[in-house]
């Protein structure tokens, strides 16, 4: 493809979210700048080599960081978003690098093993926890889809320094009571309190309960850097955690069901066993 041919397809969209090198001294019209964009890679602190590895995008849109993971020598990426391939610019961008990223229109609750091809070294979580309203579950879905000791990049809005009070003002934690600052706490944003363009964000946490959702999700969570409203987080998989919080338990407790129609129960906290 020529440098002309790549302009025109490129100036047929104008709805480029991502600043993507196409080579040839070309870059897409992002709104997100390439500056920005590096300053995003120096803060997750994504490896310059990813040789070996198999790669998943979470909320590719028009697909930086799969792309850019593929460039750092990646052996398998695989993309997935909640809008189709040919909504905002992947595919056009996908066309104009000639790459191999693979694409799912898929959401982070849909994500399947089998549908995915296997399980991942690596994934990517950038600019997408804060937009969902099971968060939660995001991280129980990403610890099920990584190999062991796989890792998760993540980068989300916090409310550390962007505190949104209920007249609309913004002030600190810290400035509320710096206490507030080690005390796990969220956010809810019901309508479009955190930006008025935007009624996606449901939930701001602070940097503390960003970290202790991965804990309990059964990462090995690793606060790297925080900046404005925004903070970067390394997860590593750890099987050895407890998992007290899977699906069909309560109050630390799960259930089996026996061939003989009999119950086994399995208390996660001894305290909650001696009670029982």
């Amino acid at each position: 493809m020529t440098p002309e041919e790549q302009r025109r397809l490129i100036n047929a969209r104008s709805d480029w979210f991502h600043s993507i090198d196409v080579g040839d001294g070309i870059v897409t019209p992002g709104v997100v700048s390439a500056d920005y964009q590096r300053h995003l890679l120096r803060m997750l602190q994504l490896p310059d080599r990813l040789d070996g590895l198999r790669v998943l995008d979470i909320g590719t849109y028009d697909g930086f960081w799969a792309f850019e993971c593929e460039r750092r020598g990646a052996s398998e990426v695989v993309a997935i978003d909640v809008n189709p391939i040919d909504c905002r610019c992947f595919k056009v961008a996908r066309d104009l690098l000639d790459s191999s990223v693979k694409y799912h229109h898929m959401s982070v609750y849909e994500m399947d093993e089998e549908v995915l091809g296997g399980k991942f070294d690596l994934v990517l979580f950038p600019g997408v926890f804060y937009h969902l309203r099971h968060i939660i579950m995001s991280f129980d879905n990403i610890w099920k889809i990584l190999k062991p000791q796989g890792t998760v990049l993540v980068e989300s809005h916090v409310c550390n320094n962007y505190f949104v009070l209920g007249d609309g003002k913004v002030t600190t934690l810290k400035r509320l009571d710096r206490r507030l600052l080690k005390v796990p706490i969220f956010r809810f944003y019901r309508k479009n309190e955190l930006n008025p363009v935007d009624w996606s964000n449901w939930f701001g946490g602070n940097v503390a309960a960003l970290l202790d959702l991965m804990g309990s999700a059964g990462f090995t969570a690793e606060h790297l850097a925080s900046w404005d409203s925004r903070a970067a987080f390394r997860g590593v998989k750890n099987p050895t955690l407890p998992r007290e919080w899977e699906i069909g338990s309560y109050e630390g407790a799960s259930f089996r069901y026996n061939h003989d129609g009999t119950w086994t129960a399995t208390w996660h906290d001894p305290k909650l066993a001696q009670k029982r």
